[in-house]
């Protein structure tokens, strides 16, 4: 089983299926078997929301603005299950090193990896990680890794809560002089806009 995240403008397979007919969704449950059951709840595209797929075209950051419930923590750790899992349990994903990147490591921890949206909860049994308290980091079947640091591999993923983050009148997001490419740098002012706006709009209600 390989998750491919569902293309944009597409209704998801769930909301499909709710507005079908009695007869369409018996017909649905009996085509797929009791392989495809086992496995659909760990499908995120028949489930996801359309703001919670990635952005189409080559892209270095991916902003998902919202307040809690909005889907950020299932949406990211669905990202990552997508770039680190591959075809099979042990086949390599496109990515092999990550970094999870939170406000604070107990954030990462209890958010991101075991929370009720984290990376555990959303992996099937036979692709789920094995959290290494003394390493500090994820260990999938296949070999990758994911580390709760502030250190930039492959794949970064970055959480931050807009209920509280942004509320923060010192909070901001920046880069240290030189380590970035104009195009990291564009990226980066975006982030902290992005930050900015919504931290205005919340402020207002």
């Amino acid at each position: 089983m390989h998750s491919i995240l569902m293309p944009h403008g597409l209704r998801s397979g769930a909301d499909l299926i709710a507005c079908a007919t009695v007869r369409e969704q018996e017909k649905f449950l009996e085509d797929i078997g009791e392989g495809g059951l086992c496995a659909l709840p760990f499908l995120f595209e028949f489930w996801a929301m359309p703001h919670q797929l990635p952005p189409e075209g080559d892209w270095r950051a991916w902003v998902v603005l919202g307040g809690r419930g909005a889907g950020k923590t299932r949406a990211g750790a669905e990202w990552v299950r997508s770039k680190v899992e591959g075809a099979r349990p042990f086949d390599n994903g496109a990515c092999s090193r990550v970094a999870l990147v939170g406000e604070t490591q107990d954030q990462v921890r209890e958010v991101m990896i075991f929370g009720d949206s984290g990376i555990m909860a959303c992996s099937p049994p036979d692709r789920r990680p094995k959290w290494i308290a003394t390493r500090n980091r994820l260990e999938w079947p296949n070999g990758a890794v994911a580390r709760g640091q502030r250190l930039l591999m492959e794949l970064e993923l970055w959480e931050v809560s807009l209920v509280t983050f942004p509320m923060l009148p010192n909070a901001g997001v920046a880069g240290k002089a030189g380590d970035l490419v104009p195009e990291e740098t564009a990226a980066l002012r975006g982030i902290a806009a992005a930050i900015d706006g919504a931290r205005t709009r919340l402020m207002r209600t």
